[in-house]
């Protein structure tokens, strides 16, 4: 969106700050709950429905006319630093179905300073979701989308209710458009977004075009129930083919005839189950020991003593040595000097 045409957007949205728009109440009429509270005009400034042109011809909706006066502001919900819209239908069978809810709209909006037009106007508006199961499969696919003006007015308000009279939406609000596909239901979870069908075990999938030209997923069973099985080799074949290739003997020998290869220990070693799972071997060298027992602690300790003693000497020796070679350049450097 242009900056110009940003501008306009909001100078235009916040003349409605002071009108009943975009709801159908007669000039001068104020909205008001069903316990006489009166809406802020300042609070929403547009809205925008987008509904599922299948509506139109059923009982509760006989023409497009009816479908877009059905729709009306049910509730505001207050909670606790958050507002929740919530967008219902009544129909001419005078059944009430809830069938949109909005995003939590901040009761502090954040209306950065330094924002561009366009930021504003985005941070000001927010989506309206399906709520979904009215019964009505049309009524199901409900979204849009709404403006706010200013939230300043609705903080000493608590929880709103409406009914259709006080609270209709303006019929040029509602678009009806052919939605085609929005969701998928799997196992009772509703999936609106994209998602992919992947064959599994003994499954295969094919696609292909139908009568009018539209996709078709079909699919097909893999395995066969029916096979026969002539011989051992066969089942061995069929078996080998659906598992893998198992292990049939280790460094050329064979298991025994009930299938078990067993591992025995042999001189110095020890074949236990796997501490850690349980599942594997573990095998150990059991002749492998200290080399010093405790019956060489004491020599070893007087040995230590006698290393350490004699590095001591090392050292002294070392510190004398070099205090000797200093003083042996100190007279010389005085004995150079006095040439």
């Amino acid at each position: 969106m242009s900056t110009n045409s940003a501008r306009h957007a909001l100078d235009w949205l916040d003349q409605n700050m002071h009108t009943s728009y975009p709801f159908s109440a007669a000039i001068g009429q104020r909205i008001t709950s069903v316990d006489g509270r009166v809406l802020p005009s300042s609070f929403i400034v547009d809205l925008q429905l987008l509904v599922d042109n299948d509506c139109i011809g059923r009982p509760y909706a006989l023409t497009s006319s009816d479908v877009r006066e059905g729709f009306f502001m049910s509730g505001i919900s207050k909670l606790p630093d958050a507002l929740v819209v919530d967008i219902a239908y009544m129909g001419s069978d005078r059944v009430v179905h809830k069938v949109a809810q909005s995003s939590a709209i901040p009761l502090e909006l954040d209306l950065a300073n330094g924002a561009t037009e366009a930021q504003l106007l985005a941070m000001r508006t927010f989506q309206l979701s399906p709520c979904g199961k009215t019964g009505q499969e049309a009524l199901d696919n409900v979204s849009g989308s709404l403006v706010i003006g200013t939230c300043s007015d609705m903080k000493s308000l608590g929880t709103m209710v409406f009914d259709h009279d006080s609270a209709a939406i303006l019929s040029p609000r509602v678009s009806l458009i052919d939605t085609g596909l929005r969701s998928v239901m799997v196992n009772g979870i509703r999936i609106t977004s994209d998602f992919t069908l992947e064959a599994g075990t003994g499954v295969e999938l094919s696609v292909s075009n139908g009568q009018d030209g539209s996709p078709v997923v079909t699919v097909d069973e893999v395995g066969n129930d029916n096979a026969t099985y002539m011989s051992v080799d066969d089942v061995t074949a069929a078996v080998l083919s659906a598992l893998g290739n198992p292990v049939r003997m280790i460094n050329g020998i064979a298991p025994a005839k009930n299938g078990n290869f067993t591992i025995s220990g042999g001189d110095c070693t020890d074949v236990l189950p796997s501490a850690s799972d349980g599942g594997g071997v573990q095998i150990s060298n059991k002749c492998a020991r200290p080399c010093c027992g405790d019956v060489n602690k004491e020599q070893l300790e007087t040995a230590m003593a006698a290393l350490e003693e004699a590095q001591a000497r090392l050292l002294s020796y070392y510190q004398s040595l070099s205090n000797n070679v200093n003083s042996v350049q100190a007279r010389l450097s005085m004995l150079m000097l006095s040439r």
